[in-house]
């Protein structure tokens, strides 16, 4: 397994999420807020423990990197680069009870130590997972999960706070994720109830959300997998005030949100040997704030990754390009203009394996914003490199 946090820095997006710069599907990660930073129920399918098994079983990866960010603090206007060091863990614990249950517990926590940058030493993140499966006769299967997320790190919440710019951001997310599913002939149909509380210091404010979301598979042919889901999220701010149209505060109230998220996926593996395969995913999210609109946005994204395997390498490249659109907020309180907003990223990744224990790694990203606030523009080009050793 390789390629865990490809690049230790996510970003919180415009919708809320934590869209990782580069985090990998198997890092169940992350997407904080809009249904939650952890993983759907497949996401740790291929880890599962093999029926035939009941000891405790256990899989380790800890990994040390070095590289260069050009734009630590994601500024539009000065950025200042620094080379960095870092480190990380993974584990994973499994095990089968009866024929029917399974338990899990998976933790990845990662450290990048800034070198050269003045306004930024480090950064941390963590996240920690316990779940217990269990399969039902008749094709039902009833999970049940708890997750944790902590950050430490540079933030672009420009798209979905008051403050409008980046921060320092320093948190821990709370997730109950109780799920059920139901094969249905060839495909099947899962229903997520997730319930999450933040707890952040300041200047970003606690939240409480509920995230229910409906999804169906479809398999295809033994190459193909087709998905399609449908999520609601209400999230309730502690403090933070509803806005005006224009921006300012309205005293007595408190801010609190609505999503509707639709998302499409389809995978493909192209030859016999599943060497080659690519993920494709578009979506799109309406948000609503329930006062004056100030921070309603419409969303649209679409996702492309390719990824070779072989016994000694694996390459992957994935590049996602995402838009906002604002119908209330303008660019400024002098520009009339509906705020506009676009950002586009790109990973490319290699990795070697050296001995069955210990792999070579470099990492590529590459992030730009637009919009037509001067602001919401800038570059961050990240490039790492480093060994996994594995046990």
């Amino acid at each position: 397994m390789w390629g865990i946090w490809q690049t230790p820095r996510p970003l919180r997006t415009g919708d809320g999420n934590l869209e990782g710069r580069g985090w990998p599907l198997r890092c169940l990660a992350l997407a904080l807020l809009l249904g939650g930073p952890g993983a759907t129920a497949d996401e740790l399918e291929a880890l599962r423990l093999p029926p035939e098994l009941s000891s405790w079983e256990h899989w380790v990866n800890v990994r040390v990197r070095g590289g260069y960010d050009d734009n630590v603090l994601l500024s539009s206007f000065s950025p200042e680069g620094s080379a960095f060091l870092g480190g990380g863990l993974e584990a994973m614990v499994w095990r089968t009870i009866g024929e029917r249950t399974t338990v899990e517990a998976f933790v990845n926590g990662d450290y990048r130590q800034f070198l050269t940058a003045a306004n930024v030493h480090n950064e941390a993140d963590a996240f920690g997972l316990v779940q217990v499966k269990h399969d039902w006769p008749d094709a039902w299967r009833v999970t049940g999960a708890f997750e944790y997320l902590y950050q430490d790190q540079i933030l672009d919440v420009s798209a979905t706070e008051p403050t409008l710019e980046v921060v320092a951001v320093q948190g821990h997310t709370f997730i109950v994720r109780p799920t059920v599913r139901r094969q249905l002939g060839g495909g099947w149909v899962e229903l997520e109830l997730p319930a999450e509380g933040q707890l952040f210091h300041s200047p970003l404010d606690d939240t409480r959300q509920v995230a229910p979301r409906l999804t169906g598979g479809l398999p295809l042919g033994g190459r193909d997998d087709l998905t399609l889901s449908y999520a609601y999220a209400h999230t309730w701010y502690e403090t933070e005030p509803d806005r005006a149209a224009d921006g300012t505060a309205v005293p007595g109230t408190r801010r609190q949100m609505t999503d509707q998220d639709v998302r499409l996926g389809w995978k493909h593996v192209w030859d016999e040997a599943r060497r080659w395969q690519t993920t494709a995913r578009v979506s799109g999210r309406w948000t609503a704030d329930h006062a004056s609109g100030y921070y309603d946005y419409t969303r649209a994204q679409a996702f492309l990754q390719v990824r070779y395997r072989s016994r000694e390498w694996e390459f992957s490249g994935d590049a996602r390009f995402t838009h906002f659109h604002y119908p209330v907020q303008t660019v400024s309180a002098t520009d009339p203009a509906h705020r506009l907003r676009s950002e586009i990223t790109g990973n490319l990744a290699a990795e070697r394996a050296l001995t069955p224990w210990l792999k070579l790694f470099v990492d590529y990203t590459f992030d730009r914003t637009y919009g037509n606030r001067p602001e919401d523009e800038y570059t961050v080009n990240t490039v790492s490199a480093g060994l996994n050793f594995e046990f």
